[in-house]
């Protein structure tokens, strides 16, 4: 299970122990192994903080000025988000540590219990050990290095246009036509199509129950990191572009429907009000995914809104059945604003599957899509154009 404990409105679940459980047993040659993610991409034990990135904070927060005006109504509503996230990590942080899964540390960097002033006192005294050298500022360098060593490896052997399946109960291990020097990890009763989602109807048939989204939303920061880092990119989609993916069409009678987003006033205002609508869904909440290092700390500070925060939105909509159709409801009682916390994968835009913790608002055998899918999951449909990226054998390491 990589659901590890759970609280009142929340959980706390590890991306590597589920791939652990999935790649349990991987046929090499005429042994088995168990593999997992690189360990290393998961050694998150400090907040990601640049050099100088404090001083930066410090001043954002007296002196912010946004060269676009951002409706007052919204960073009121993305403060109160952050107060739910806040809350129930610390609920989370405190059942983690007292039950072993989080670890102790005697003078956190960043509480999310800190009040701003005890957070002001830590920048000053962090800027004068950046000043001075520190090693404070070179963070979680066992992750960086191990995430750059895995782009430079990687990132010139894309595989496109290609499609196939594991239709077996058992992990394969397979060399791809045009890629001979690198093997990669096929898991259970798998399909995948890396292709172009937009085209999605020519290559993926009969309708889901449950599909996942993880869009490349528009943004400057990956514009930026883009123009100056090309194997650490990727290509960015429009809203309407998003919009113009038939999802509509593969949903069946109550089929659950989850966006991973970003912060931004205008990708939530467009997905809620009119790519929904488009898609033939209708909005029934958000959870929240909250960042933190092996301590519980979040992996960026809490910014005055519209600043940065350490947690990402998972948007949900269900298209509703009519009463002359049949399907099925949603199994248990959905509950919005969850609060889903873990320490994140040093590679960018790498989350953590969802397959365990939406397991109990679908039914048993339900069929599942994701879209902009960057890894392959068990009994999954998986659409993208990076689709096996995540899946080569360089990213994964054996269990002893």
């Amino acid at each position: 299970m990589s659901v590890l404990f759970t609280t009142e409105r929340g959980m706390f679940i590890s991306h590597q122990l589920f791939s652990e459980n999935i790649f349990k047993n991987v046929s090499v040659g005429s042994e088995v192994v168990s593999m997992r993610l690189n360990s290393e991409i998961f050694d998150i034990d400090t907040p990601f903080l640049r050099q100088n990135e404090n001083i930066k904070v410090s001043q954002e927060k007296h002196h912010s000025r946004r060269k676009r005006k951002l409706d007052s109504d919204f960073l009121l509503k993305l403060d109160e988000m952050g107060t739910i996230v806040k809350g129930e990590l610390r609920s989370i942080v405190q059942k983690g540590q007292k039950n072993g899964f989080l670890s102790v540390k005697k003078e956190p960097y960043l509480s999310c219990t800190s009040s701003e002033g005890d957070i002001l006192a830590r920048e000053k005294k962090d800027d004068i050990n950046v000043v001075k050298g520190s090693m404070e500022s070179d963070r979680n360098v066992k992750a960086r290095s191990a995430a750059e060593d895995f782009y430079r490896s990687s990132w010139k052997k894309e595989v496109t246009h290609m499609h196939g399946q594991n239709s077996y109960d058992s992990v394969l291990m397979k060399e791809i036509p045009g890629d001979v020097s690198s093997k990669y990890l096929f898991p259970p009763r798998c399909e995948f199509h890396c292709c172009d989602v937009k085209d999605i109807e020519k290559h993926v048939k009969g309708t889901f129950d449950l599909v996942v989204l993880d869009p490349p939303w528009w943004n400057k920061y990956i514009r930026r990191k883009n123009a100056k880092c090309a194997e650490g990119g990727y290509q960015m989609m429009s809203n309407d572009d998003l919009g113009a993916v038939p999802v509509g069409n593969f949903l069946n009678p109550g089929a659950l429907v989850a966006v991973w987003c970003t912060n931004s006033e205008s990708n939530l205002e467009t997905l809620e009000k009119k790519i929904f609508p488009q898609w033939g869904i209708e909005f029934i909440g958000r959870w929240f995914w909250i960042k933190v290092t092996k301590f519980g700390e979040p992996v960026c500070q809490f910014h005055p809104p519209p600043g940065k925060q350490p947690f990402e939105q998972i948007v949900f909509g269900r298209r509703r059945k009519d009463d002359d159709e049949e399907g099925d409801d949603i199994v248990a009682e959905w509950k919005s604003n969850k609060v889903v916390a873990s320490v994140p994968s040093a590679l960018h835009s790498h989350k953590p599957p969802l397959v365990e913790v939406l397991q109990p608002y679908i039914k048993p055998d339900a069929r599942c899509l994701e879209l902009f899918a960057r890894y392959l999951l068990p009994g999954w449909t998986s659409v993208g154009f990076e689709v096996l990226k995540l899946q080569n054998c360089s990213l994964y390491e054996e269990v002893k």
